[in-house]
């Protein structure tokens, strides 16, 4: 929330009616002229049995939880955004580092909601790295986006051999329960992969100006509102393609799965925020039991 001081007539030391009515009248032409947030949070993690944290930086609205969770420290990393979701142009960064054997597996608090915005686009920058046998697994809340709202969010990965990353991230087009439909604003996407420095794997996916009419499209979203993609970074991770399409059929909705460049890219589509998270998570479970990934599941954020 933020408020604007607006230019009013003085009388008598007071604010006069006339001034006050007319300040009040002139709404915000832009989104430069109100206070907009700029957060950033980053932690890193090292050592195996008892990961130890190496940095970690805050900068207002942004803050980082480890909470103690069944019993154990530093469990889940939780990424916060205390403002309560982003406007137009604000911009949230948010950047993991595990190395030593770590395992981090880090997600947010709640969904990102992110509001209409007059005409400055809303930034959401994440950053995740696994060096020396760590794993790593990505699990944000979804990000809801409102009618009118401008998004460009950028998920980077860096992977070096030896190391693990798990990735899902999904978005949400308006909240089906309460009846609600985007038909205009701006949604970007990217996605970066680096595999030792390595570019392996970069994805764009973009919604402008008529959203309504663009999700209907079989060739983008065939009319779900929901979308979310899931990337696994491992050595030797294309041994998991045949089991991991098996898995997927099996978890309903519509999803698919393939092997580019030593990654596993799949990318799950629903009606609602609930069933993606109904399927996703299904085969999430799945993969990691397979996989043999630390931890139970779900994530406790996302319980609730």
């Amino acid at each position: 929330m933020s408020a604007s001081i607006l230019p009013c007539d003085l009388a008598a030391g007071g604010i006069s009616a006339k001034g006050a009515h007319e300040g009040a009248s002139r709404a915000p032409s832009s989104d430069a002229l109100l206070q907009r947030a700029f957060g950033e949070a980053r932690i890193t993690v090292s050592g195996r049995d008892r990961p130890r944290i190496g940095e970690l930086y805050q900068k207002s609205p942004a803050r980082i939880l480890t909470p103690r969770i069944d019993g154990r420290a530093g469990a889940e990393i939780v990424f916060v955004n205390t403002s309560g979701g982003v406007a137009g142009g604000d911009v949230m960064r948010y950047s993991v580092g595990a190395s030593g054997g770590a395992q981090a597996r880090v997600t947010t608090q709640a969904a990102e909601k992110i509001y209409r915005a007059l005409d400055r686009t809303a930034v959401l920058e994440n950053r995740i790295r696994a060096d020396g046998e760590a794993a790593v697994e990505w699990l944000p809340q979804s990000s809801i986006v409102f009618d009118g709202a401008r998004l460009a969010r950028r998920t980077e990965i860096d992977v070096a051999r030896g190391a693990r990353v798990l990735a899902f991230d999904s978005i949400v087009l308006g909240r089906a329960a309460h009846g609600e439909t985007v038909r205009s604003g701006a949604v970007r996407d990217d996605w970066r992969v680096r595999r030792d420095g390595r570019l392996v794997w970069a994805d764009a996916f973009r919604l402008t100006s008529d959203i309504a009419a663009q999700t209907s499209r079989p060739a983008l979203l065939g009319g779900h509102r929901a979308f979310a993609s899931f990337l696994y970074a491992a050595d030797e991770c294309e041994v998991w393609l045949e089991p991991a399409r098996e898995l997927i059929a099996g978890c309903g909705g519509a999803a698919r799965i393939g092997a580019v460049n030593g990654l596993l890219v799949g990318r799950f589509l629903a009606d609602s925020a609930h069933e993606l998270m109904d399927a996703a998570g299904r085969f999430i479970a799945g993969f990691r039991e397979m996989t043999g990934a630390v931890g139970p599941w779900p994530p406790a954020m996302w319980r609730c």
